[in-house]
Order: C-alpha cells, then structure tokens, then sequence
C-alpha cells in the first residue's frame, strides 16, 4: 500500500492519538499479545528517540514486511477512525488524493436534515433567532476547562442526559481541555447537533499539541477567551469572520512559530441555516486527480 506523504501523517497521527498517552506501553502489550503474528522480537527492534519517531519505524517496518493491514485492524479495534482513514486511503488511486489535501474543505451536518431530526434543526433555529434579538450573554456559553469533566459527562447515558440540559439554549460551546477519545467524541458532537449549538471552538487534545509548554498553552487559552468575550460578539457572522482571520494569520506564519499561535491549535464546528445541500448520497467522499 502507497500513501502520498500527506495521508502518510495524517494516518501516523490517527495510530499516535490512539496509542496516547502511552503510546510505548501500548505498543509493547500489542507485541506481546500478538506474537504469533508480528515475532517474537518485533517489539524491542522498533527503534527511535520519542514515541513519534518510533511509530513512523515501526509504520514503515510493517510496510515492508507486508503486515501493516494487522496492525490496523489490531488498533481498530478501540478505535474505529484509523480503519476508515485506512481503507478511504486505499480505495485511491495512485493519480486521485482526497480533496481536502489540495483546498480548504468546509464539511457540514447533515443529520438536522433528516426526517427524524426536525427537533435538532428547530433547537438550532430557535437559538439563532435568540442571539439575533439580543447579544449573547454568559449564560449563552458553555465552556469546559477539565477533561475528566467532559469525558465523565459522557460516560453513560444518564451522564449524557445531564450535558444536554447544559447544552440546552447555548449560542457557543467552548473546549479549552481537548476533544475526549473514542465513541465519546462521536456522543458529544452528537448532542451539540441535537441542542442545536450554532458553534462549538475546541483546540487540539495535550497529546496533539506539538510539545506545546504550559506558557504557551496558557496563552492560547487567554487568547481563545478573549476572542469570545462577551462584549465583543455583536453577531455570529462577525465572529466567524473573525476566527477565519485568525487562522489564516497564524496558519501563514512560519513553521518554527505558528505553533505558538491559536489559529493553528484552533478546531470549529459551525454551521448555516439558510445553506441545504440537495440529493447528497450515502457516501460522499469527494477526489481531485493529481
């Protein structure tokens, strides 16, 4: 199998947040498990200085051995986006590559659009016309700092009954501590839709964040605050304006500095109303021949 250099680290990133936040010691108990299938001593002849540099070896010593495809359907397991990313990764070409690795791609829910969903699509109207009458206020803002509170809202059903009545009349959800992992990711963004949360901000999980330190961190987090102070929001089309600006400053500065900078760790989920997409299919994953 031949990726671009591209999916290459896309697909590198997906096994790394899957493997975090121990990502050696998961990989050792994988080995150990499994040794009927990758050696006895496959393991300890991974080399490389960190975990990044340890995954990309043993990525490519998978390759070459011809059991790669093992691997993923070992880690899949748990975490089922590595085997989508995989077999969206095979079915190109060698001449087509996803669209969103040559443009800007802006992907929108569908599920509002269902017939059995007109009630998310009603919360989501309702809390645009709320912010439209009037500006938006503390109370229209959910934010959540610690990720053991996220993750035990999302635990069980009855925990996710409560994050809904949190959700219920927010105009912004903010997360500053990072997306949860797993089937929880799928059940958060899923009450967002269903509450009808015009726009969610979240930055990259700590694992994701490029070696960021704490100074830094703090100051991307003062920085998202400030850019949803409530006195600044006059309208959510100003302040989507003013999150493309950011991004697009900060995603051109230099490699050795972006990464400093809110644009690049800064993750949206918006949407519009007055946009409806027609006769979309079942599947949809759009390709540009290179």
């Amino acid at each position: 199998m031949t990726f671009t250099d591209k999916q290459g680290i896309k697909l590198r990133e997906k096994i790394e947040t899957a493997l975090s936040p121990f990502p050696d010691d998961k990989l050792k108990n994988i080995f150990l498990e499994y040794q009927g299938i990758f050696g006895a001593n496959f393991y300890n002849e991974i080399s490389g200085s960190n975990d990044r540099s340890k995954i990309i070896t043993l990525i490519e010593k998978l390759k070459n051995q011809q059991k790669f495809k093992y691997f993923i359907d070992i880690v899949s397991k748990e975490y089922p986006i590595i085997q989508e990313r995989y077999q969206l990764y095979s079915q190109l070409s060698p001449q087509q590559k996803a669209i969103c690795e040559e443009y800007p791609v802006i992907l929108r829910s569908l599920e509002r659009l269902q017939p059995d969903k007109t009630s998310w699509l009603k919360c989501y109207a309702e809390n645009l016309r709320r912010m439209k009458k009037k500006p938006v206020i503390s109370n229209n803002i959910q934010d959540f700092k610690q990720e053991n509170e996220l993750n035990k809202l999302l635990s069980k059903a009855q925990q996710r009954k409560l994050l809904g009545i949190q959700l219920e009349n927010k105009i912004i959800l903010k997360i500053s501590c990072g997306l949860p992992k797993g089937t929880k990711t799928f059940h958060l963004f899923e009450m967002i839709l269903e509450k009808g949360v015009p726009l969610c901000l979240w930055i990259k999980s700590k694992n994701q964040r490029d070696s960021l330190d704490d100074y830094h961190y703090k100051s991307i987090i003062k920085e998202l605050n400030n850019l949803i102070e409530v006195k600044k929001i006059l309208d959510l089309n100003r302040l989507h304006a003013k999150i493309f600006d950011i991004r697009k400053e900060h995603l051109a500065m230099a490699d050795s500095c972006k990464k400093e900078y809110l644009g690049y760790h800064l993750r949206i989920l918006c949407d519009c109303n007055d946009r409806k997409p027609i006769n979309i299919p079942a599947f949809n994953q759009l390709i540009t021949n290179s």
